[in-house]
């Protein structure tokens, strides 16, 4: 299984942002993204994969399918709502 740090910095790469503005976006820290992207956390949160994702405007289905991927459960409706 590929790491989330793996993903997220692909992720990142292909958005054309930087931390800084992903953090503004997101309101998730820059020194938390910059440990996600550096390996350091293993397992964050369901909710920060979900803001970042959100910030990066990434659709509701391709959010739980990167959290299927690292086996979390898919975001339900009251999850989505306090997230938007």
């Amino acid at each position: 299984m590929r790491k989330f740090s793996e993903t997220l910095s692909s992720i990142i790469e292909s958005s054309g942002l930087n931390l800084n503005q992903i953090s503004k976006v997101s309101g998730i820290s820059n020194a938390y993204l910059t440990k996600l992207v550096k390996g350091n956390i293993n397992k964050p949160g369901k909710d920060k994969i979900a803001s970042i994702l959100l910030a990066l405007n990434h659709s509701i289905t391709e959010i739980n399918a990167i959290l299927a991927e690292y086996e979390y459960m898919p975001l339900n409706h009251s999850q989505i709502d306090s997230l938007a």
